[in-house]
């Protein structure tokens, strides 16, 4: 354990280097907390000020910790991001994943193409979460599901859903995997109703939901595009809300 008392301390800097680096990722907030002793996650750097570790430390001893770095309130807020932090955070290690793993799994897949807003995103990692799905498959040309503000969006799910980033080189082996891939997209006339589609067809499905305002950046020879029908006042809905319904339609809730 140790105490820091100056936010110039060289522990700081050694903070801030790893929750940068790719392996890595950088969570805060007291449910994120309580959701790594519900799944019994290792933290490879806890940090929290004196007065939460109080509050805590009778929990720690549940989990794995590799470091516990003890700091003033004033201090966490040159650490953190957010605006009213909550004086607890950390770093874990990213769970690696393949492909391969993700598409053996049974349940739908959402595929991110390019999605700019990490709010969006971490949403649709709780959701993905919430309907059992074998995971989130994401391009670099968007926002990681680990980027910091995603992170906290998920509240705890980024710990249960496997998330892989693919080369636009990989998009092939999407094809003949034996899963429907649906592209969703506004009410056209080549597109088909997500009501349509029957329980076995989209709950083995990979669902490609596209950039914020602009659409997709990518197209697979025989994806099937689908719609969301709804009233004509409106051309279309929040990416989030639209994974949402998918998630309802498509995924397990029991």
């Amino acid at each position: 354990m140790i105490y820091i008392d100056s936010p110039k301390n060289e522990h700081i800097k050694k903070i801030k280097k790893l929750r940068s680096e790719e392996d890595f990722y950088w969570w805060e907030g007291t449910k994120f907390f309580y959701e790594i002793l519900k799944e019994k996650e290792t933290v490879s750097l806890l940090v929290l000020t004196n007065k939460l570790y109080e509050t805590l430390k009778n929990k720690l001893n549940i989990i794995g910790i590799d470091k516990i770095y003890i700091v003033k309130e004033d201090i966490f807020k040159k650490i953190s991001y957010t605006i009213t932090p909550q004086g607890i955070g950390g770093i874990m290690k990213k769970k690696i994943y393949t492909l391969s793993q993700i598409l053996s799994k049974e349940g739908p897949i959402f595929f991110l193409d390019g999605l700019q807003d990490p709010g969006n995103v971490g949403t649709i990692v709780r959701i993905a979460d919430a309907f059992n799905f074998s995971g989130i498959l994401y391009r670099k040309t968007g926002v990681s599901p680990y980027h910091e503000k995603a992170v906290r969006s998920s509240t705890g799910s980024i710990l249960r859903v496997p998330c892989y980033s693919m080369n636009d080189d990989e998009l092939k082996n999407l094809k003949g995997n034996n899963r429907p891939l649906f592209f969703l997209e506004p009410d056209l006339e080549s597109t088909q109703k997500i009501q349509d589609l029957s329980k076995e067809e989209l709950k083995k499905g990979i669902f490609f939901l596209g950039r914020e305002g602009s659409g997709f950046e990518i197209q697979i020879e025989g994806a099937k595009k689908i719609y969301i029908p709804m009233s004509k006042r409106v051309d279309s809905l929040n990416v989030a809300v639209t994974a949402g319904i998918v998630g309802f339609l498509a995924g397990d809730n029991n």
